[in-house]
């Protein structure tokens, strides 16, 4: 009988052999029907930037909508409003899950959309900016409009 043979026949080498292959067909099916490992890093940094929030997905759609009116067309309009919405943040994720549902809207003069970091730069004086950044590093939000 050839070595080989004998070698295949040994109960240790099945053994190994077999949990060898589950162990690469495991990995195969991981990586066909798995999250990718851009996708799985996307959902890491959402994580992070996000973390616990404070409100349910429609609310923070509800404030964005409320700051684009506050800052109808460009021209601050009502700054209270403003220190209103960000009065009702509770943590940084608050404050990137608002952001997010503004996007980028259209500021008149502009061309283009404007994100809300990019509308209150440009809208605000920068006592109002202050103003607000006050609002939120009360909080203990590290996050400041420039």
């Amino acid at each position: 009988m050839p070595e080989s043979e004998g070698l295949f026949q040994n109960r240790k080498v099945q053994v190994f052999l077999g949990v060898f292959a589950i162990i690469g067909i495991i990995l195969l099916l991981s990586k066909v029907f798995g999250k990718s490992e851009e996708e799985q890093a996307a959902s890491r940094s959402r994580k992070k930037t996000y973390g616990k929030l404070s409100y349910a997905d429609y609310v923070y759609a509800d404030m964005a909508e409320a700051l684009e009116e506050a800052l109808a067309n460009g021209i601050t309009e009502d700054e209270d409003a403003v220190y209103g919405v960000f009065e009702k943040v509770k943590n940084i994720g608050d404050v990137n899950k608002i952001i997010e549902h503004y996007g980028k809207r259209r500021v008149t003069g502009s061309v283009g959309g404007k994100s809300l970091p990019q509308t209150i730069t440009a809208v605000f004086s920068s006592g109002e900016k202050k103003k607000l950044n006050k609002i939120l590093s009360g909080k203990g939000i590290a996050y400041e409009f420039k």
